[in-house]
C-alpha cells in the first residue's frame, strides 16, 4: 500500500496519496514512514503546523529518521559540497529529501577547493564530518558543525565542543561508538534552537 501511495504522491495526486497514508496509519499508528510522508503532503499543501506535528510524531517513533529530520525544517536548503567518493550515497535517499548537487564541473579544475571555498562564503552553516571540508571551512572562519566519531582523530582532542584552531566551529561527538543518530539528534536540537530565535 505504501508503494501505491508513493506513486500517487510522485504523480502529484496529493489527496489520493494522503488517503492511503491515513489508511496505513489507521492499520498501524506507529508507521514512521507514513507519518513522515503525510507530513510531506501537508508541507506541499502549505499546512506547515500539521506537517511539523507529523514529522515530530515520526521522529518520536524513529529518532534517526533522516528524511523527517530534514523536512521538519521548512525553508532550509541542503547543498552538497561532496565530490567523487560518497556521491552515490545521495542517490539512496528518498525522493522527498532535496539535496542540491553543484554538478560535475564543481571544483573540477586544477585548483582544488577554489569552488568549494567560494560556495562556503555564501552558506549560513556548513555541516560535515571529519574531512578536508571541515578544515577548509574552519580556515575560512565559516560557521561549521563537525560530526565526530566517539574516538576522533587527535586534532579534535577529547571532551570538547569547540576547536582551539577554528573559533567558528562546533563539534558534535558520538556519545558511544557508532551512535551517529545521537550526534545528529544533538545537531537537530541545536538547529531548532537557532531557528526558534529567527
Amino acid at each position: 500500500m505504501l508503494e501505491k501511495a508513493l506513486a500517487l504522491h510522485r504523480n502529484g495526486q496529493l489527496a489520493e496519496a494522503a488517503a492511503l497514508y491515513r489508511e496505513i496509519l489507521r492499520q498501524n499508528p506507529r508507521h514512521a514512514d507514513a507519518l513522515h510522508l503525510l507530513g510531506v503532503v501537508q508541507t506541499q499543501r502549505k499546512n506547515l503546523s500539521a506537517a511539523v506535528d507529523l514529522f515530530d510524531r515520526a521522529l518520536a517513533i524513529k529518532p534517526d529518521h533522516a528524511e523527517a529530520l530534514n523536512n521538519r525544517r521548512p525553508g532550509i536548503r541542503l547543498i552538497s559540497l561532496q565530490k567523487n567518493h560518497g556521491l552515490d550515497q545521495l542517490t539512496n535517499l528518498s525522493a522527498d529529501v532535496a539535496i542540491e548537487n553543484l554538478g560535475d564541473e564543481f571544483d573540477s579544475g586544477p585548483d582544488a577547493f577554489i569552488d568549494t571555498a567560494a560556495v562556503m562564503r555564501s552558506l549560513d552553516l556548513i555541516i560535515t564530518s571529519d574531512t578536508s571540508i571541515a578544515h577548509l571551512a574552519g580556515a575560512l572562519g565559516r560557521p561549521t558543525w563537525v560530526a565526530l566519531q566517539h574516538v576522533p582523530d587527535w586534532r579534535w582532542l577529547l571532551d570538547r565542543t569547540d576547536s582551539p584552531w577554528y573559533p567558528t566551529m562546533r563539534l558534535f561527538r558520538q556519545q558511544a561508538r557508532g551512535d551517529w543518530a545521537g550526534a545528529f539528534r544533538n545537531m537537530a536540537a541545536e538547529l531548532d534552537a537557532i531557528l526558534s530565535r529567527i
